[in-house]
């Protein structure tokens, strides 16, 4: 501001974040491997820059929005419930999720046996996140700040490949289409790794491409929650349309657990040095 403050209040108590306008540069829909390498040092370097910000101080702005565990369980309340007659439809869906529970609970047990410490997440790991060099494509800001929470490194990580690594959009009906794209995994893995690797635990690294799979089928579960209950929380352009995304994320996620070998030989290529 004029005033130099980092902030804004307006005339009817409303704050705003200011932040310094980022000059030359861009962002991108659009997620080849070179922009996804840029992507992944681009939100490495942003763990890294906070590895030594006590997370816990800061605000929770969506309380649970990455508590898998909690998703898991929402789901199945209204399953339980089926307010709208739905849970015949997703019967094959229910099944492979409560198949899937050991990985909605995985970040909390390893927290909990002190192996992997809350740190300062995004949370919205998306390339159009993050601000470029128009002329060199160097990566230059990261941008969206509103989701900043204490969270585990592998809520950006896993979040940004399993958005940017789907082969199919996210509400692909085809699910032949779906799958994960290890060329692009690897890219991110090639950006993020080396700027997270001496700062992060053996089981933080570990658990690196497993947080793909954790992530995916936290997102199917909202989807499919959201689904039975009547379609109140995500916009919607079709019929069914979030049990379209529900079974994407399904699709990707049967894809991620068949390459999760692939994904960690191929992510172990770029560590420098880990704890």
């Amino acid at each position: 501001t004029v005033r130099g403050d980092s902030f804004y209040i307006g005339e009817n108590d409303d704050r705003w974040r200011v932040i310094s306008y980022v000059f030359n540069s861009s962002n991108f829909e659009q997620t080849t491997t070179k922009i996804l390498a840029s992507a992944g040092e681009a939100f490495g370097s942003f763990q890294r820059l906070l590895s030594d910000f006590p997370a816990e101080q800061l605000y929770i702005t969506i309380p649970d929005f990455h508590n898998t565990e909690k998703r898991f369980a929402d789901l199945y309340e209204v399953a339980e419930k089926d307010a709208f007659d739905r849970k015949k439809e997703v019967l094959d869906e229910l099944e492979f999720l409560r198949g899937s529970e050991e990985y909605a609970s995985r970040f909390r047990k390893l927290h909990e046996r002190n192996l992997m410490p809350y740190r300062v997440t995004h949370n919205d790991t998306k390339c159009n996140n993050v601000m470029f060099d128009k002329e060199t494509g160097a990566p230059l800001a990261v941008i969206d700040l509103d989701t900043v929470m204490p969270g585990f490194v592998g809520h950006d990580f896993g979040d940004a490949v399993r958005f940017a690594a789907n082969t199919a959009d996210e509400d692909e009906e085809d699910l032949s289409k779906v799958s994960l794209d290890l060329d692009k995994y690897e890219a991110f893995a090639h950006g993020f790794i080396p700027q997270v690797s001496d700062m992060i635990t053996r089981t933080e690294l570990d658990n690196l491409p497993d947080s793909v799979m954790i992530l995916t089928l936290e997102l199917a579960a909202r989807f499919l929650t959201d689904y039975l209950n009547g379609d109140v929380y995500f916009k919607c352009k079709k019929p069914k349309h979030n049990l379209y995304r529900a079974r994407c994320q399904i699709a990707l996620a049967r894809d991620v657990e068949k390459k999760l070998p692939e994904m960690r030989a191929r992510l172990e290529k770029f560590v420098i040095v880990v704890k």
